[in-house]
């Protein structure tokens, strides 16, 4: 039943009147690239976003807010400088094989 529940709660969120949220954004974006069955599995991914999410919040006894981690990457672009490397990212240095 509790399948169900998130199942149609996930088709809402993903549909026409479905509200603006990270979690529509997120289901959106799955749907987009997934090809053939991408709506499906969009559905799928997001009930079970949303079954943790719904859990998180309970043991925390927080309250939802819909565009938290939007909130968050704009927040984090602002106070984070440039990296001392011109931006690269790190990696492990090339080793060479050896032939036996």
């Amino acid at each position: 039943m509790l399948r169900r529940l998130l199942m149609q709660a996930s088709h809402y969120i993903l549909g026409p009147f479905g509200p603006d949220s990270d979690l529509r954004r997120f289901g959106l974006k799955l749907a987009e690239r997934g090809g053939k069955n991408g709506k499906k599995k969009a559905v799928v991914a997001t009930a079970r976003k949303l079954a943790v999410l719904l859990h998180r919040l309970m043991i925390t006894g927080e309250d939802y807010d819909t565009f938290f981690s939007s909130k968050r990457r704009e927040k984090k672009g602002e106070e984070s400088s440039p990296r001392k490397g011109g931006g690269k990212s790190r990696s492990r240095p090339n080793r060479k094989k050896t032939s036996a």
